[in-house]
């Protein structure tokens, strides 16, 4: 008899428990619901409020946050590359820093200079300098983009974040003569600011790059 009674407590001392357990699990998946849900509808708020403009270069076009500065400067002495500044503030050029805008848009487009064996030394010279990389391959309708997210190893910024996209894009030109396929290098860069919406403002930036038509 007394034996039946203990099994009973203990049974019913487990039912509880499991009970409570599962109310506990009820109630997180609850919790965690409604939070992903005010992300969500806080997410979808930000995108609509979002306006781009778009700016062409030559061959290819690509989008930008509306109201943004944008300038277009040559990056080195022998004018081989040029570059896009993006920044919601006035770009100066007086400034001394590594970077003019939040974002900036390198062009390799003379390919003379610029090729595969150059793009391939390009990444892997940008990589040395970094730590805890984390790469992703993004194939697009007009070529491949490389994408590195990572932390700054050189002793002027060490630990900070960087993030840039290294699109080779193809692209086709008509001529008289007939058509002809062209390649352009790009990279896009965010330097030494972890911002979710600015990361996700940069994805944007690369994914819109596309040929004019």
């Amino acid at each position: 008899m007394k034996e039946n009674r203990t099994y009973f407590f203990l049974a019913l001392f487990t039912s509880i428990l499991a009970f409570f357990l599962l109310f506990k699990i009820y109630e997180n998946k609850k919790s965690y619901n409604s939070l992903q849900t005010e992300f969500n509808q806080y997410k979808t708020e930000q995108e609509n409020k979002e306006e781009w403009s778009e700016q062409k270069y030559w061959y290819f076009s690509f989008k930008y946050p509306k109201n943004w500065h944008l300038a277009l400067f040559f990056t080195n002495d022998d004018r081989q590359t040029k570059t896009f500044a993006i920044s919601p503030y006035p770009i100066d050029f007086t400034r001394i820093a590594f970077s003019k805008g939040i974002y900036e848009m390198t062009i390799y487009d003379d390919q003379s200079v610029y090729n595969d064996e150059f793009w391939k030394k390009t990444q892997e010279e940008y990589q040395k300098n970094l730590t805890l990389i984390q790469p992703e391959t993004i194939e697009t309708e007009y070529g491949t983009i490389n994408y590195y997210k990572a932390k700054e190893g050189q002793m002027n910024a060490p630990g900070q974040n960087v993030e840039a996209y290294f699109y080779k894009f193809n692209h086709t030109i008509k001529t008289n003569d007939g058509e002809i396929k062209r390649t352009i290098y790009i990279k896009l860069e965010l330097l030494y600011i972890e911002d979710w919406r600015l990361t996700e403002m940069l994805r944007k930036i690369a994914l819109s790059i596309k040929p004019i038509v």
